[in-house]
């Protein structure tokens, strides 16, 4: 292999408030992860085609759209790839719309991401080929594509221009065995830039993790299905501890947010994995996204398993705590109950609960509003969200309704001003201060030192602001 061979360039691009110019935010500073997905990419190209691949990510590292063009015509390149979720979306099109006509190169241009639903978008941009859903054996494909080896018709899983007609080819299979999938390649990584400072109990180095792939639940609002199909695939236990062998004993991560769509479904599962990370007896903690059903026979068994191996934040998202809307969303009207109960257990082991909602569901009414922020102040968890409804492509919703749609009675500007007020009400509650005070002392006042660094925005996040922006997908 000559020096010279060609890599691919995969980008990750931040909010912009204008065309060309990216917001930088202090929030990045108070939570940055890795970019997961792309770095499973570059894995997987690295493994089986030999690629190189650089990541370009804006949330730790800036660059200009002039930079970039630069380094495409440089020749360096194979292609380039972006990520793009709904935040992202206009900022990846006027990057593509720059790339056609400033670079004096006709580089591949390919998107992929939850966005893959918006395709033509894209594409009348000027890019050439969507990935739609799961990535690795697509991007394998689309480099023998690109190298001449393949044809664009014959690979599945993706979108785009012929004659001037968007194809959509036939939907690729989801990968079977995902402990097949090599893990991300952490050694391309500065691990001092990622955090989560949100998190009362994290420390440095902090990673990002999967477990599985798919959520068996089907909420109207949510994309999961679209990416990952209506299955669930789940790592084995011994390949999940063999990644965060990796990341102790190498790397010496502290930290790890698992991100499935929802953590431990079998009770097997999660009993074998707790008992084999308790007998490593690492320094090390996570946190883990629940249902408001996991665990539902025996709850506090399970719970107190995880605190013991690590864990000490579970995180729920219940949406809202009003019936009806729960069933407009496609969930169950006991959902609630089971919330509290998780709420209540995990105070008592000692482990932090975070609880979200979304205002402006399909229906929603003051009344609705009002029973979620109660239901928050009653629960009392450590942590509560508010957010605005989005319409994210993939969607139920969104096959029901176009982007932007008003779906309640309330503008955006309204919902805005709810999630504000409800953050505010819930966290500046003396009983909530006093618990997250005490919590923090005990587990990790160093906390305290990064809180008075980023005071203004923590005092922007519990409402004191124009706007409450959900999390950049």
């Amino acid at each position: 292999m000559g020096s010279h061979k060609k890599k691919g360039l995969f980008l990750y691009l931040t909010v912009s408030t204008s065309s060309y110019q990216v917001e930088i935010s202090n929030t990045y500073g108070l939570h940055i992860r890795p970019k997961l997905g792309l770095l499973y990419l570059t894995a997987t190209l690295q493994q089986r085609k030999d690629l190189n691949c650089d990541i370009w990510d804006q949330t730790i590292s800036f660059f200009t759209i002039d930079q970039l063009i630069n380094a495409i015509d440089s020749g360096e390149y194979l292609f380039v790839g972006f990520y793009s979720a709904i935040s992202l979306e206009s900022n990846v099109i006027e990057c593509i719309k720059r790339i056609r006509q400033d670079s004096e190169t006709k580089i591949p241009i390919l998107v992929g991401g939850p966005s893959f639903p918006n395709a033509e978008q894209f594409l009348r941009a000027g890019g050439n080929i969507v990935c739609n859903g799961e990535g690795e054996e697509t991007i394998c494909e689309i480099y023998d594509y690109i190298t001449g080896n393949q044809t664009l018709e014959d690979i599945k899983g993706i979108t785009y221009i012929s004659d001037g007609n968007i194809i959509l080819n036939n939907p690729r299979p989801l990968i079977p065995n995902i402990d097949k999938i090599p893990f991300p390649d952490y050694s391309r990584l500065e691990f001092k830039h990622y955090c989560n400072y949100y998190t009362f109990t994290m420390k440095k180095p902090y990673m990002t993790m999967i477990t599985s792939r798919g959520c068996p639940y089907n909420c109207s609002f949510c994309d999961s299905h679209a990416l990952w199909g209506s299955k669930t695939r789940v790592r084995s236990v011994d390949n999940v501890l063999t990644e965060i062998d990796e990341l102790v004993g190498k790397y010496k991560v502290r930290y790890i947010a698992f991100q499935d769509d929802v953590f431990g479904l079998s009770y097997d599962w999660t009993d074998e994995f707790c008992d084999k990370l308790i007998q490593r007896n690492y320094p090390l903690n996570w946190m883990c996204i629940l249902h408001p059903f996991s665990f539902k026979k025996n709850p506090r068994k399970m719970l107190q398993k995880l605190r013991h191996a690590g864990c000490d934040l579970i995180t729920t998202g219940l949406q809202s705590a009003h019936p009806e809307i729960l069933t407009r969303l496609n969930r169950n009207q006991s959902e609630p109950e089971y919330i509290r109960e998780l709420v209540n257990i995990s105070r008592s082991v000692d482990m932090l609960s975070l609880v979200s909602f979304i205002f402006g569901s399909p229906g929603e009414t003051l009344e609705t509003i009002q029973t979620s922020i109660r239901f928050a102040m009653e629960t009392k968890p450590n942590y509560a969200k508010f957010y605005n409804m989005e319409i994210l492509p993939g969607s139920h919703l969104a096959r029901q309704y176009k982007p932007g749609t008003q779906l309640c009675e309330f503008t955006k500007e309204e919902l805005d001003k709810f999630c504000r007020v409800a953050t505010r009400k819930f966290y500046l509650r003396p009983v909530i201060l006093s618990r997250n005070v005490s919590f923090i002392l005990r587990h990790n006042p160093t906390w305290l030192l990064i809180a008075l660094k980023f005071l203004p925005t923590i005092v922007r996040g519990v409402g004191f602001s124009k706007k409450n922006e959900g999390p950049h997908q």
